[in-house]
């Protein structure tokens, strides 16, 4: 039963609060650069440490998950350093 004030979970109102949300991210980045977008992502990451398969055109990369760079790209901690990769299907190992 809805009470008073509370807002109905209907697909336009999650649509809605999604589409502002991003809107608000999108002007920060567009007017401040991607670095308070990565430090917010960051703060809010859940799983850095966690092993991870990256599944690449050309192979494989295995490793832990170190964060993302400056660019949005995932940093993979492997056995012998540090691998930043652009694109890949992630599976957590």
């Amino acid at each position: 039963m809805q009470g008073e004030g509370e807002l109905v979970a209907t697909a336009a109102n999650v649509a809605a609060t999604i589409a502002a949300s991003f809107g608000r991210w999108h002007a920060r980045w567009r007017g401040q650069g991607f670095a308070p977008v990565r430090a917010n992502w960051l703060a809010a990451a859940q799983g850095i440490g966690t092993r991870m398969v990256a599944r690449l055109a050309d192979g494989e990369a295995a490793g832990r998950f170190a964060g993302i760079d400056a660019r949005g790209r995932l940093i993979l901690e492997e056995a012998d350093g540090l691998r930043v990769l652009a694109a890949a299907e992630i599976v957590v190992a």
